[in-house]
């Protein structure tokens, strides 16, 4: 009988793979039933494309165990009226097609500097040895892949925004026909492209491709790190009186106050009067 463990997002850790030789001796029991191709790329394509710099791969750990991995590239997408694009055409080469662009040129309405999401996949070898896979706080759960896009994920790609232009995150969502990853990608705030259009590989060639602005993965990263206060909050609120909005702002450094606040009060741990002052309802 397979022995379960309570998931401890604590010991949880990002590292590059080229920074980690060491992953290689534990990715043989990397595994996901969704997409064994994941599995595969991970064990015999992910060191080599990282060490050439094609993607940058990262993996989450728990101690010497994989939990998830995902890998970052530089990409560019088209806003455009319409998703059709001139210019590019194909010849057959050797019995295959080949395709090739007339006069290096192809004329578009404007490009939008982005980075692409080009893998985000959880070892199910890990998960199936975890008696949960929520995490929780007093006034909000998430899944461990939501947690760890929040926690690992987007500070990577906020500080990369830092440093170079970039405005659109995206990614090619290879949902088996359930819709469970689209929903998971839209609660993310994700949406199926509209009035832009991608350059894509034959190997996202019948995916649809999923983006969000940089500012609102920056808003959302706020609020995550705005809930992961709560525990705490509450903890000062009953050991101390008289304490106004403005004093936990201060204290933890709140982002998005008016947004906390509401899911205090709407899960009934505390009550706010008309001069701000925080009541607490858990005693």
């Amino acid at each position: 009988m397979l022995h379960k463990t309570p998931i401890d997002v604590s010991k949880f850790f990002c590292v590059r793979y080229s920074d980690d030789r060491t992953i290689k001796y534990c990715i043989d029991g990397f595994s996901t039933s969704k997409n064994p191709m994941l599995a595969a790329y991970v064990k015999y394509k992910a060191l080599e494309e990282d060490s050439d710099n094609k993607q940058a791969v990262y993996f989450i750990k728990d101690c010497n165990k994989i939990v998830s991995f995902f890998s970052l590239k530089c990409g560019l997408l088209i806003k455009c009226h319409r998703k059709v694009l001139t210019g590019v055409n194909h010849r057959n080469f050797n019995d295959q097609i080949e395709y090739y662009i007339d006069d290096d040129i192809i004329n578009v309405t404007n490009t939008l500097p982005a980075l692409e999401i080009s893998h985000f996949c959880i070892n199910e070898t890990y998960k199936k040895k975890k008696t949960n896979w929520k995490i929780k706080n007093c006034i909000a759960e998430y899944s461990v892949g939501k947690y760890i896009f929040y926690k690992f994920i987007v500070p990577l790609i906020i500080d990369i925004s830092l440093r170079i232009g970039l405005q659109i995150v995206y990614l090619f969502c290879a949902d088996d026909g359930s819709g469970k990853l689209i929903e998971f990608y839209e609660s993310l705030n994700f949406q199926k492209m509209d009035d832009m259009a991608c350059i894509r590989s034959e190997y996202n060639e019948n995916l649809s491709c999923f983006t969000c602005k940089i500012e609102t993965l920056r808003k959302d990263f706020e609020r995550f790190n705005d809930v992961q206060k709560a525990d705490e909050i509450i903890e000062f609120l009953i050991n101390n009186k008289k304490i106004t909005v403005n004093d936990v702002i201060k204290k933890f450094n709140i982002n998005d106050y008016r947004y906390l606040f509401r899911l205090l009060v709407d899960k009934g741990l505390v009550s706010i009067s008309s001069k701000n002052i925080i009541k607490i309802n858990l005693i």
